[in-house]
């Protein structure tokens, strides 16, 4: 018996280790190997595999620090950074700074945009993954904002926004400010556009995408892929009637929808609700009610 655990720990548990290193470096996308982030990956496999969640919030690997009037700044206009601890709001705002400086925001029609611009538009992505280690949307790379609507000549219509496969995040500043001012409506226009940048990273960069992301989200699109689920889904009375365009906006609509009411929709839709808290890994009406908002 003794002989085993020698066995174990002396040569096979390093081999396994050294085997999973050699994984781990050799995975597209990865640029460099830390020995801190080879710990928290062991940490995170195993911490899952045991709860059902991710450590993810936990980690917290960067001390940058937000100023006092940027703070002020999101409790203000971000609902979902309002009703977390302060432990996870430090969190946050970290990868709010991270999320800034991983993306090139910029404004179009000689529109400026400001940092405090910047900051409400990396918190709505923020928001997004904050369940999950893999927070940032590494496969885009550029975010142009308009004043407002503005003409596609490819389309030839007047967008509000749009999220293109070649890795670009389009927004119109004033339906993004009316998406955060009015939270009860499941209309909110960073949430929707971040919604498609995640479905299309997952289909064209799918290394980028959380694995937890990752299992949940092809359960959700085997489901939708079936025309009678996706009709009786699509057409509930909970959702806008945008949600039927097609399974992508489906996704998105039900993505505000899931931030902005959660009771409503837990009540409405108890089953998906259900499935979209794994696939975030995060559950909004839970943390909504727990807070004193």
């Amino acid at each position: 018996m003794i002989e085993a655990f020698i066995l174990l720990f002396v040569f096979i548990l390093p081999t396994v280790i050294f085997i999973i290193y050699l994984i781990g470096i050799s995975r597209p996308g990865a640029t460099e190997f830390k020995f801190s982030n080879f710990v928290e990956a062991i940490i995170e496999h195993f911490f899952h595999n045991l709860t059902g969640s991710n450590v993810a919030p936990f980690i917290n690997n960067h001390s940058k620090r937000l100023t006092e009037a940027e703070l002020k700044l999101l409790r203000e206009n971000i609902f979902y950074y309002q009703a977390l601890v302060p432990k996870a709001k430090r969190i946050f705002e970290n990868r709010v700074v991270n999320f800034m400086h991983s993306i090139k925001i910029s404004g179009r029609q000689d529109f400026e945009v400001t940092r405090d611009m910047e900051l409400l538009i990396s918190a709505t992505a923020v928001q997004l993954t904050f369940g999950w280690r893999k927070y940032y949307l590494s496969m885009f790379k550029r975010i142009f904002v308009f004043p407002t609507a503005y003409y596609n000549r490819f389309t030839k219509n007047y967008h509000k926004g749009e999220t293109s496969p070649q890795g670009v995040v389009v927004l119109s500043w004033d339906s993004f400010e009316k998406g955060h001012s009015i939270t009860d409506d499941n209309l909110n226009l960073g949430i929707h556009e971040f919604a498609h940048a995640l479905i299309i990273q997952r289909n064209k960069s799918p290394e980028y995408s959380d694995p937890i992301f990752m299992r949940w989200v092809d359960k959700l699109s085997k489901m939708l892929e079936n025309p009678r689920v996706f009709k009786i889904l699509s057409e509930h009375a909970y959702f806008r009637e945008y949600a039927r365009a097609n399974e992508m906006e489906f996704f998105a609509v039900a993505t505000e929808a899931f931030f902005e009411t959660p009771g409503e929709f837990k009540n409405a839709l108890p089953n998906l609700y259900e499935l979209m808290c794994k696939m975030y890994n995060q559950n909004p009406l839970r943390l909504y009610q727990s807070s004193s908002l």
